[in-house]
C-alpha cells in the first residue's frame, strides 16, 4: 500500500537531484516534425528540444499523438467520483472491500471501500463516460449514488464521517488496454497512453519498459551508458505526526519550526511546510504544499491552516501574499489588499 502522490513527489525530487529539469505550468501546443522525426516541442513557454519524446499526456495523449500525425488510438474520458472519510474511521476497516459489476464486466472493477496509508477510508470510485476530458465536477446526486452503493459494505460508516468528495478522469482507450510502444511513424516518439486502473500498480514495470525503449532508440544514434554518479535514493523529510515524543523533542531542538503546528487536523508543523517549499522540486502553491505535507486534508479541510500556509509561501518565496496561487496560473488565493 502506498500514497500515490507521495510516490510521484519522491520520484520527481530524485529526478531533479540527478539533473532532470521539470517545467511546471507548461502546455504543449504543437510539435515540429521533419523527416519523420520530432525536432521540437512547442509550448506556451517556448520551444523544447530532445532526442526522444515520450507522450505520457494522460487524457490528452491521443491529441498529442495527432500533433505528430501518429494517432492510432483514441482516449474516451471516464470519470470516477470518490469520497474520503475522517482519519478517525481508519480503525473501522483493515482490508479493502469491493463490489464487482456483474452486468458491466470490463468497464470497472466496481469500486468499494479501501483504507489509505494515512488512515482515511476511500469510498468508490464510480465509473461514468463523460465528454469533457477535464470534468472534475461533482454533484449531490453523484455523492448519493456513491454512498448508496459503497457505504453498506461497512455497517459502521456514517455519511457525517465524510470530509470531502472529488472526481478524477481516467484516460481510457476504446480497446481498454495500455499503449506502451514506439511510434511506427515517428522515429523518436514513444507512446505511454491509456494507463487507467491498475495504472499505479503497473507504473514501476511500465517505467522499466519505457526506459528500455528509450535506451534502444538512443543506441541507434549515440553511445549510451549508465551514469556511475546516479543516486537512486531520496531522503524523505521528517513527518512530525509519525514521530515519537522523544523523536519530536530532538527534532524541535535542532529546528524550532517543527514545534509550531500549522495544521492541527493532520499535525503538520511549520518546519514541514518550509521543507516542502525548499525541496528539490519546490512546492510553491497552496495545493502543492497540501499534497506534500497533508495541510488542509483533515476534517476542517484547510479552514484553520490555509492562511498560515499562504503566509509561509509568501515569506519563503519573498513574494506578496497576493501573488500566491492555489495551483499556479491565475488561481490567486487573494483578490488584493483590504481597502484597495
Amino acid at each position: 500500500m502506498v500514497a500515490p502522490d507521495q510516490v510521484t513527489i519522491a520520484c520527481a525530487d530524485n529526478a531533479v537531484q540527478n539533473g532532470a529539469r521539470i517545467f511546471l505550468n507548461t502546455a504543449v501546443i504543437g510539435l515540429d516534425v521533419e523527416g519523420g522525426r520530432i525536432t521540437g516541442v512547442r509550448t506556451n513557454r517556448g520551444r523544447l528540444r530532445g532526442r526522444v519524446v515520450i507522450n505520457a499526456a494522460g487524457v490528452w495523449a491521443d491529441r498529442v499523438a495527432e500533433l505528430a500525425d501518429d494517432r492510432f488510438y483514441t482516449i474516451h474520458p471516464r470519470k470516477g467520483v470518490m469520497a474520503i472519510t475522517d482519519r478517525s474511521t481508519g480503525d473501522l476497516q483493515r482490508r479493502s472491500l469491493g463490489m464487482m459489476w456483474i452486468r458491466r464486466p470490463g468497464r470497472t472493477k466496481g469500486g468499494g471501500v479501501s483504507r489509505t496509508i494515512e488512515g482515511n477510508l476511500l469510498l468508490g470510485p464510480t465509473a461514468d463516460e463523460v465528454p469533457d476530458r477535464e470534468d472534475h465536477g461533482t454533484s449531490c446526486e453523484e455523492l448519493e449514488a456513491l454512498l448508496h452503493r459503497h457505504m453498506p459494505l461497512n455497517a459502521q460508516l456514517r455519511p457525517d464521517q465524510i470530509i470531502a468528495y472529488f472526481a478524477g478522469v481516467r484516460a481510457v482507450t476504446f480497446e481498454e488496454d495500455f499503449v506502451v510502444e514506439e511510434s511506427r511513424r515517428v522515429a523518436n516518439l514513444i507512446h505511454v497512453a491509456g494507463i487507467q486502473s491498475p495504472g499505479l500498480t503497473a507504473a514501476p514495470a511500465i517505467a522499466e519498459d519505457v526506459r528500455d525503449l528509450v535506451v534502444a532508440m538512443l543506441r541507434r544514434e549515440v553511445q549510451v551508458r549508465a551514469r556511475p554518479e546516479f543516486d537512486p535514493c531520496r531522503k524523505s523529510p521528517p513527518s512530525l505526526s509519525g514521530l515519537t515524543l522523544e523523536e519530536r523533542h530532538r527534532l524541535i531542538l535542532r529546528n524550532p519550526a517543527y514545534g509550531r503546528i500549522v495544521c492541527r487536523c493532520e499535525e503538520v508543523s511549520e518546519g514541514e511546510v518550509v521543507a516542502a517549499i525548499g525541496s528539490p522540486l519546490p512546492a510553491t502553491t497552496v495545493s502543492a504544499v497540501k499534497h506534500r505535507t497533508r495541510t488542509g486534508m483533515g476534517r476542517c479541510q484547510g479552514g484553520f491552516c490555509t492562511p498560515s500556509v499562504l503566509k509561509l509561501i509568501a515569506r519563503e518565496m519573498a513574494v506578496p501574499a497576493t501573488r500566491v496561487t492555489w495551483q499556479g496560473g491565475d488561481s490567486l488565493m487573494l483578490a488584493g489588499e483590504t481597502g484597495e
